[in-house]
């Protein structure tokens, strides 16, 4: 382990302590003077953590002798959150509750979920959508053959909460019309206007998806369930429409 984490954490508090001290100095504080004081380290805190994060993160990298392409790669690990299979109960809850069985890996008829062990000790189910998306079968049958309850069951799309759909619109392969012409990518077999491939294939439709004239696709969060068929299914590289787990 490096010795930033020591180090640091003592240059912050030597920080700390100084300031604190040149507050105790004062010999009388007013009514406001005492709010800045009760906020002190919350402040303090605040203004350290950006620059302190980036010293651990470089010096880490160097003790570790990190490259350039080991670096990239690192865009390639498992998300913070894991995508969870239609129905599931919060992570906190589903990580105690899972019992590994992968009965709804058996009944997803799309080969949608996959027991993986990046999110805890014993496999559990987790989706890549960027490979393969839940596609909202017809009955949501995964999550009425969990024998845990880690999935709860559910008898409609509209019910699904895996997470939301987000676009980066300079990703995005549709651009405004005030946009440069020149600056657009185009998708192969597509133009840089008339890819609807992610609103094509939505299953819950306008209800999630929909095109507004020119420009990205827009997300309707209130219909949106995170499925991940437009993350799937989406041309750009790196994708230009992607899930965030909820």
């Amino acid at each position: 382990m490096s010795s930033a984490g020591p180090l640091a954490t003592n240059f912050m508090l030597a920080l700390l302590t100084e300031q604190w001290h040149g507050c105790e100095s004062k010999p009388s504080m007013s009514e406001q003077d005492k709010y800045h004081r009760r906020h002190f380290f919350r402040e303090s805190l605040a203004r350290l953590a950006s620059p302190l994060a980036d010293f651990l993160d470089k010096d880490s990298d160097e003790s570790a002798g990190a490259t350039g392409e080991a670096r990239r790669l690192t865009r390639h690990l498992p998300p913070k959150r894991p995508l969870r299979p239609p129905g599931a109960v919060p992570e906190l809850v589903f990580a105690r509750t899972c019992d590994h069985s992968g009965k709804c890996v058996e009944a997803c008829p799309a080969n949608a979920i996959l027991l993986s062990t990046d999110y805890s000790d014993e496999p559990t189910p987790i989706i890549n959508a960027s490979i393969t998306a839940c596609v909202v079968c017809d009955g949501l049958q995964c999550t009425h053959v969990c024998p845990s309850g880690a999935l709860r069951p559910l008898t409609a799309p509209d019910q699904i909460n895996m997470g939301l759909a987000r676009v980066s619109p300079t990703a995005c392969v549709r651009k405004d019309e005030a946009d440069d012409a020149d600056n657009r990518i185009e998708a192969p077999g597509q133009s840089a206007d008339d890819c609807t491939i992610c609103v094509d294939l939505c299953p819950l439709g306008d209800k999630a998806l929909r095109l507004d004239g020119a420009g990205p696709p827009m997300v309707d969060y209130s219909g949106c369930v995170g499925c991940g068929v437009c993350e799937q299914h989406c041309p750009t590289d790196p994708k230009a429409i992607v899930v965030e787990p909820r």
